[in-house]
């Protein structure tokens, strides 16, 4: 392989030497379905026989029958069959052993092979039997191409075995591959035959013995710098020379195993790999692929099975855990039963436990039943109320104390301050670390030197203030400027300037802003993760930590990823500090800044038993990534509580003006923090603002390291006690109306002269925390407040919104926000040339700073101070007692947590199976309540049999994707209409066209709405878009035409041609190969229609002709979002209440990806709203690109006449452009799949077809579409051929479902209100008595004398076929997506002739997804 190819890594995509854990891949192909349909007829197991109770009919049984039972089934059957391949070429080589020794048989015939040696084995401990059937780095690159080119001529077509043995430095890059990566981590399993003694230890007999092979080849002692790739190691004078691999006289490595039963096939692997990479070395050089690095993280990685995907989806899909659940629901009930018990016979015990509600042993307070920890303050509220302001909760066996009380507190904190210095741990030894932190460290030497090293270094008052000022100033800037250009929202602008400043005081680097944003995603992905995944180990984490150990990989993966970004900086560092100590003077970089957290982390020495030593990588890394989150969210929290105060109250905000304009000079660009010093009515609203809203309004929880007693409470040892930080600050009894903005109050005579922030006197508020855990950067975050808050003051004059007041209301996500983000208005004073008598001529102007809100407000949220008050530790959100508060880096983790809704409880798998239970034992009820209700519909069309609740039992041996030959087979049986159920659903579907006709067009009004989804509902996705007032805006007639009328139509004659030219470039590139004579694969057109289909629709969508890039994003997040819908959604249909706790992770999925719609469609639906608004003063475009008209601009004009003429939100137009964009996208790319496919298949018809084209048009593409936009009817027949296309393969074979309004009768049935009715669009075109040959391809029939001569495609009269549906919910772009597809038709025929490949015939199998496409993708040879 290295002569003939010189390898080289991809560009972008470096070389992963991460390693999996993977078994051999089993004897199946691609899957055990392509198993299956490469056996010959009478080889293929009899599992269709239904007379066989043993057996299932399909792959989805799998999934949905009786599990075990049926897999042993499916198993036996497989593997019989699998033998029986076997045997087939086992026997012919018996055969041809016995030939005479002539010429092979054929040229695929070998003189020798494996088998031939296992037939002449002979078993000497069983009578010498025969054996039955059943038993049977570019650099080194580099220099490895110049051996091979050394050894081997170029007139050599490749490397042969000989000239391998030529060649050591080839062996060495084998051997050390092979040491370093071993394809096995251990060997086979040995098992011990009798008692014996190996290196003093006794392995007793039966015992199972394994050997790590990977920790052996990677032995620092044995091995100089393992984790290198250094084949050098192995040549003359390196550690691996001569190493014998076998292990006979020592063993180093044993990528073969060792012994007895060492690898028998050593010596072929080794020629094997040796005749491979030589070969690709020299074919080919290997490059990294540009911007995609290499990455070595290994995965452990199970062998392909026997199984099919459907066993797969068994063995590790929803049948284990439901199965699973089930046992584990009536073991919770036996506990519960049991401890219930053992606390009715419990007395005595801790009576002096602070009080609180009931509580059942495990399941903690019965209250978390009725509510979630979202609603934990108000309730603590309450339990104050009654309990008095100690309060303990119990989550689960957990005891959690809450403290409402200031002289507690100070009890607590301060009075016995070390006996509650320790913090609650519940991952940390899940993950692996040492808990070497700050935030999340207990108490003792090392957290001293941490917290030491952190303060004095970094945030002491001489060094925050010198070393960090330029960093200060430069985050002033970036916030001012992203106020001036109108940032989205305020929020953000705070908390992009308050994480950069971070940023650079943690690296000392000015990072650009592409870096910085890839920390950011990397702590985004960590936060969201351990505040949404991880919770689950509060529980019970002995047993969860096996459960769910996918989730703590995905967490040391996130980590990997922040150490990734983080290593470099750190490594530069380090760097700098070496040439420092060298005297040697470093390269000079305008964005090195000469101190940084960083460089204290590497000075600092733990002492440990063996000695002093330094931090480790790992320990740095989560310092880092601690530092970072310690104070981003909660001073941007601050901030904007700050500055809504302000807004409030103008007249707070003119006198803190007045006092910053008396102490600072006009000359001055920014207000230094020696400026600050000067301004106490500057502090007094800093602290006021901490007190009426502290960031976290809890304190991140502290643990009894000890029994305590404060204030006559027991505070039992491992308690977790949480103090409640507003409650304190908000407090009546301390403060005169604490709910009043009043800064005076600090201020000489006030209630809040002299108060200690730190609370070591006495406490009144603890924004920081208290105590020896007291926040460590309490002076510097006072120091950026103050900084902030005056440049901010003296930059910009803030006001209300006219008509938007301020709203306070609060909303726990990561800290405590406001429920409605700040708006506001700034106005800038510009001071103008001259004075005149004194007085400054002042010229203002308005910026609007245009704030979208794109979260959902009705949402419920989480604080994960509250996940943490409840025994929970989230890292790196940082703590107000002991120097990070609680916070979260950046504004995308809010929405992503926002997105999920209300976040489970601290108990989820247990809620989970209560909600089962409660389901089993509610089931006789409604069983018995749907019987008596069943009974009273006697005039339901037919079906088969169904047990309430849990609807049809066929789908017990069914599923989805049966559906269609299902039905066939019913209607055969009931008759053109049959009712089924699907849970408690009924369905209704409908194949005969008088009957559609009778219930689509005469009762058409009561089949008008559609079905309310439970993904829909689960989500919060409003479905109510409003059908009839917005369906006129999107297909209205004139004097106001829309987008799809034909007049506006016309307008996007550019955008067509353009996707016309996409389309055929995209042919080109498929093509160029093929028709060049290359010999490349054919192509696979089908992903140029959808790509050209979807481009044109994006432009009429948003009116703007995207990059390439900007349309593949959005592409991919149409396509994501329609396979989560159709993939990920269907089990939500059957009883939503159960399976929405069991899958919420699908619910979360489907959460995240609305927002990456809302992320990508927003900023386009600005840019019309802009557009608009220019247009309307008359002023041209922002940009060339843009079109005068778009379906955005419609959904802008829209009023709701329902909801107070009220314009649509945001995420209503996200919605409906969505809806729009896969309307189109798919329909006309499968039928223009299909149509084409039949001109292949027909070309008669084609020919046909392309002398019209010709004889009308030419080779003229702009003269074929006008031809096509006109209905010039100079193309007779081009609409007959897609027409045709669209009977025999409609792009649904069913119509969108619809619901009855109403009680109705259709042709003798009762469809009953609120069913649902479906109709079957491909029977009802494909049927015989109305169709001549209706499988064969006859686009003749509707031309005139036809059997389709004349029909309605609309179904107003009569309906034969009805591909676009019919009556009301008629699709709006029935005429547009003919035009489009006669267009891309007609001028796919003009530029290519379409031919099948050779060998490769089309087949017209069809396939269900999104739509119903051809099984086998359509593949071409075309001709220009």
């Amino acid at each position: 392989m290295v002569r003939e190819f010189e390898w080289k890594a991809v560009v972008g995509d470096k070389v992963d030497f991460a390693e999996k854990l993977s078994s051999p891949p089993s004897w199946r192909s691609h899957s055990a379905r392509s198993w299956f349909k490469s056996y010959p007829s009478t080889m293929k197991p009899d599992i269709e026989d239904p007379q066989k109770p043993d057996q299932f009919t399909s792959s989805s049984d799998l999934n949905d029958g009786f599990v075990l039972r049926g897999t042993l089934t499916r198993f036996i059957h497989i593997n019989m069959n699998v033998e029986n391949v076997r045997m087939t070429y086992i026997v012919k080589r018996r055969e041809y052993r016995k030939r005479p020794a002539t010429v092979p048989e054929n040229d695929t015939t070998f003189e020798h092979s494996y088998v031939d040696t296992l037939l002449d084995l002979r078993l000497p401990e069983d009578g010498d039997r025969a054996l039955t059937d059943k038993a049977m780095n570019p650099s080194i690159q580099a220099k490895l191409y110049e051996e091979i080119k050394a050894t081997v001529s170029d007139d050599h077509d490749e490397i042969t075995e000989e000239d391998t043995q030529k060649m050591p430095y080839l062996k060495a890059v084998i051997l050390e591959g092979l040491r370093k990566h071993p394809l096995g981590h251990f060997a086979l399993p040995h098992k011990a035959a009798e008692d014996m003694d190996v290196g003093g230890y006794l392995i007793p007999k039966g015992a199972t013995v394994n050997f790590m092979v990977s920790e052996m080849g990677r032995d620092e002692r044995e091995w100089e710098n393992p984790m290198q790739f250094m084949p050098e190691r192995f040549l003359p004078g390196g550690d691996g020379e001569g190493v014998d691999m076998t292990g006979s006289k020592r063993i180093r490595m044993m990528p073969f195993g060792v012994g007895r039963r060492m690898c028998a096939g050593i010596n072929t692997a080794m020629l094997h790999l040796e005749y491979f990479v030589a070969n690709m070395v020299r074919e080919f050089e290997w490059k990294a692929v540009v911007g995609d690095k290499v990455d070595f993280a290994e995965k452990l990685s199970s062998p392909p099975s026997w199984r099919s995907h459907s066993a797969r989806s068994w063995c590790s899909g929803a049948s284990i855990k439901r199965a699973f659940n089930q046992w584990l629901m009536l073991l919770l009930a036996f506990l519960v039963a049991l401890f219930i018990l053992l606390s009715l016979r419990k007395c005595g015990g801790r009576s002096r436990v602070p009080p609180g509600p009931l509580a059942v042993p495990v399941l903690g307070n019965l209250l978390w039943l009725s509510h979630s920890s979202a609603d934990l303050e108000p309730l603590l509220r309450r339990l104050i109320a009654v309990y008095g302001p100690v309060v303990s909760l119990r989550v689960g066996s957990h005891l959690s104390i809450f403290v409402a009380d200031r002289r507690v507190a100070h009890a607590a904190l301060v009075e016995r301050g070390a006996a509650l210095a320790d913090r609650p741990e519940v991952t940390r030894a899940l993950l692996g670390e040492n808990g070497n932190t700050i935030s999340r460290g207990n108490y003792g030497p090392t957290w001293r030197l941490l917290r030491r090293n952190l303060v004095a270094e970094t945030l002491h008052p001489s060094r925050a203030r010198a070393a960090f000022a330029p960093a200060r100033s430069w985050a002033r800037r970036a916030l001012v400027d992203g106020l001036v250009g109108g940032g989205a929202v305020l929020a953000d602008a705070f908390r992009h300037a308050m994480f950069c400043l971070l940023v650079l005081m943690c690296f000392g680097e000015w990072l650009d802003e592409a870096a910085v944003r890839a920390i950011g995603d990397a702590q985004h992905g960590w936060l969201l993760h351990y505040a949404t995944k991880m919770k689950v180990f509060a529980f019970c984490p002995a047993v969860t930590k096996h459960i769910f150990r996918g989730r703590i990989q995905t967490s040391l993966a996130l980590r990997r990823r922040q150490k990734e970004l983080f290593m470099p900086l750190i490594s530069a560092r380090r760097e700098r500090k070496n040439q420092l100590a060298e005297r040697a003077v470093p390269e000079k970089e305008t964005t090195t800044f000469e101190h940084s957290y960083v460089d204290t982390l590497l000075d600092i020495k733990l002492p440990e038993d063996g000695g002093d030593r330094a931090l480790t990588d790992d320990e740095m890394v989560r310092l880092c990534s601690e530092f970072l989150d310690a104070g981003t969210d909660t001073m941007s929290t601050t901030l904007q509580w700050i500055m809504a105060e302000l807004v409030k109250n103008p007249s707070i905000q003119s006198k803190l003006h007045d006092e910053i304009k008396s102490k600072t000079s006009d000359d001055h660009d920014e207000i230094t923090e020696e400026d600050t010093q000067k301004m106490p009515y500057l502090k007094a609203v800093i602290l006021e603002g901490l007190r009426k809203h502290p960031p976290g309004h809890f304190a991140l929880p502290h643990k009894a390291a000890e029994d305590m007693e404060v204030g006559g409470y027991l505070i039992p040892k491992g308690a977790t006690v949480n103090f409640m930080v507003a409650e304190m600050g908000r407090d009546e009894k301390e403060w005169e109306n604490p709910m009043e903005f009043m800064p005076e109050r600090f201020l000489p005579g006030g209630d809040g002269e002299g108060v200690d922030v730190t609370g070591s006197k006495g406490i009144r508020m603890m924004p920081f925390g208290v105590g020896r855990r007291i926040c460590a950067g309490l002076n510097t975050a006072m120091l950026h407040l103050e900084y902030f808050v005056a440049n901010m003051v003296r930059e910009f004059e803030w006001r209300e919104i006219a008509g938007e007041e301020v709203d306070f209301a609060e909303k726990l996500e990561f800290t405590t926000v406001m429920a409605k983000p700040l708006r506001a208005q700034l106005y800038h004073p510009n001071t103008l040339a001259g004075q005149r008598d004194g007085a400054r001529a002042h010229q203002q102007w308005l910026h609007d700073i245009l704030l979208q809100d794109v979260r959902d407000p009705t949402l419920p949220h989480v604080d994960p101070g509250v996940l943490l008050a409840l025994g929970m530790a989230i890292p790196e959100l940082g703590d107000s007692g002991d120097g990070i508060e609680p916070c979260i880096l950046c504004q995308r983790v809010r929405d992503d947590l926002e997105r999920l809704g209300e976040l489970p409880d601290a108990l989820p798998t247990l809620m989970d199976n209560l909600a089962i239970l409660t389901g089993v034992l509610l089931l006789p009820l409604l069983v018995f309540l749907r019987d008596v209700t069943s009974r009273r519909r006697r005039r339901l069309p037919p079906g088969p049999p169904a047990v309430p609740l849990f609807g049809n039992l066929l789908w017990l041996r069914h599923s989805a994707a049966e559906l269609e030959p299902l039905l066939l087979k019913l209607f055969d049986k009931y008759g053109p209409v049959v009712t089924l159920r699907i849970g408690w659903r009924l369905s209704i579907f409908v194949a005969d066209r008088h009957l559609a006709h009778a219930a689509l067009v005469g009762a058409g009004a009561t089949l008008a709405d559609r079905p309310r989804t439970a993904t829909s509902m689960l989500l919060g996705v409003s479905e109510n878009h409003h059908a009839l007032q917005l369906r006129r805006h999107v297909a209205a007639a004139p004097p106001q035409p829309r987008t799809l009328q034909q007049s506006r139509v016309d307008q996007f004659t550019p955008a067509r041609v353009w996707a016309r030219r996409v389309l055929m470039e995209k042919l080109r590139e498929t093509t160029s190969g093929v028709s060049g004579g290359g010999g490349d694969a054919p192509p696979n057109v089908t992903e140029a229609f959808q790509h050209a289909v979807f481009c044109l629709l994006l432009l009429m969508c948003f009116g703007e002709r995207l990059h390439e890039h900007a349309v593949r994003d959005i592409e991919d997040a149409e396509r994501a979002w329609l396979l989560y819908i159709s993939k990920k959604t269907s089990v939500f249909f059957f009883l939503p209440w159960i399976t929405k706790h069991l899958f919420r992770g699908r619910l979360e999925a489907g959460h995240a990806l609305l927002r990456r719609q809302k992320e990508l469609f927003v900023p386009l639906i600005e840019a019309r709203r802009e557009y608009k608004k220019l247009a309307s003063q008359g002023l041209p475009p922002a940009r060339e690109t843009t079109f005068q008209h778009s379906y955005v601009d419609t959904l802008l004009d829209v009023k709701i006449p329902e909801e107070g003429n009220r314009s649509l939100t945001d995420g209503e137009i996200v919605t409906l452009c969505s809806e729009f964009l896969n309307a189109g996208t798919d329909t006309t790319s499968t039928g223009l799949q299909w149509i084409m496919a039949e001109l292949v298949k027909n070309p008669a018809v084609q020919e046909k077809l392309h002398a019209e084209i010709n004889a009308t048009c030419g080779d003229d593409g702009e003269l074929l579409e006008r031809s096509v936009r006109d209905k010039d009817n100079k193309m007779p027949y081009l609409n007959p051929v897609v027409m045709e296309g669209l009977r025999k393969h409609p792009p649904s074979h069913t119509l969108l479902p619809h619901k009855a309004a109403e009680d109705i009768d259709v042709g003798g049935y009762l469809i009953p209100k609120g069913a649902t009715v479906n109709f079957m669009v491909a029977e009802i075109g494909r049927d015989e008595r109305e169709w001549e040959k209706p499988m064969e391809f006859i686009p003749e029939r509707f031309l005139a004398g036809g059997d389709g001569d004349g029909v309605d495609v609309t179904g107003s009269r009569e309906i034969r076929m009805m591909p676009f549906g019919a009556g009301r919910r008629i699709c709006a772009g029935l005429n547009v997506g003919v035009m489009h597809l006669e267009y891309f038709v007609g001028s796919m025929v003009m530029e290519f002739e379409w031919k099948e490949v050779a060998g490769d015939e089309v087949e017209f199998a069809e396939k269900l997804e999104f739509t119903t496409a051809m099984a086998k993708p359509l593949l071409v040879f075309l001709k220009l």
